[in-house]
């Protein structure tokens, strides 16, 4: 929201750290038709992917931090990526973290980044 976004979905699964969110949420001044607080597991939210995020939405995932955390989920971002079900899928995951073993497909583009013991991966379509 902060960069411009019209509506963002934020889902945690803590309920003091979706607290926090809220608080800054309203120091930010954000219109609370600009967002939604949901209290769930962002795994979840992943496997029912279509009937929770609108067609073309960007997906920021920070899961905890766990060797696991790419190969567990860019297998699947891929296909919604290339779909254009999502525009973009950025994950936060250790820096450590072993990459996957992708094949991707004509037109998507995959880059890491790494920030101290963090690193964001980011998936597009090429053409975006």
């Amino acid at each position: 929201l902060s960069r411009g976004a019209a509506f963002v979905q934020f889902v945690e699964i803590d309920p003091r750290a979706l607290r926090t969110v809220s608080a800054n949420l309203e120091a930010l001044g954000a219109a609370p038709a600009s967002f939604r607080l949901r209290r769930a597991d962002a795994w979840s939210l992943l496997e029912h992917l279509e009937n929770e995020v609108p067609e073309g939405s960007i997906l920021l995932m920070d899961p905890p931090y766990a060797e696991d955390v790419p190969s567990r989920c860019l297998p699947d971002a891929v296909g919604r990526v290339e779909s254009g079900r999502l525009a973009a899928f950025v994950l936060e995951h250790p820096a450590d973290a072993p990459e996957p073993d992708l094949t991707l497909p004509a037109g998507l583009d995959l880059r890491r980044r790494r920030h101290g013991h963090g690193a964001f991966t980011l998936l597009t379509r090429s053409d975006a």
